[in-house]
């Protein structure tokens, strides 16, 4: 069963919200929760990047962000080897580094 935040009067069947617990707000200009978004005084400097902490941009238009793609969940990234750039695939648990021949020797 699902719990719903708003109650249903049954006579009006009007929608009646919950209160804001002040615990649960959470700005999304600033990512601060003593305050909520219509309120923030960093409104006017535009979203706030999570990944770097600035303002003016979010997390997946940082430019700060790594170079690293992901693709269905696996992380890809651009490498240099013999003057070739290639797409590696980055597996963090991996204690070894493979590569096939055949992209090795290319030309």
């Amino acid at each position: 069963m699902i719990k719903s935040k708003s109650k249903t009067n049954s006579t009006t069947s009007k929608v009646i919200p919950k209160p804001i617990d002040d615990k649960e707000s959470k700005c999304f200009n600033c990512g601060k929760r003593s305050h909520l978004s219509r309120e923030c005084r960093f409104k006017d400097l535009g979203k706030k990047c999570f990944s770097c902490n600035s303002f003016g941009h979010i997390a997946n238009q940082c430019p700060t962000r790594s170079n690293v793609n992901t693709l269905k969940g696996l992380m890809f990234k651009a490498i240099k080897i013999n003057e070739h750039e290639l797409q590696a695939l980055i597996d963090t648990g991996s204690q070894l580094n493979l590569i096939r021949i055949d992209q090795y020797l290319l030309p």
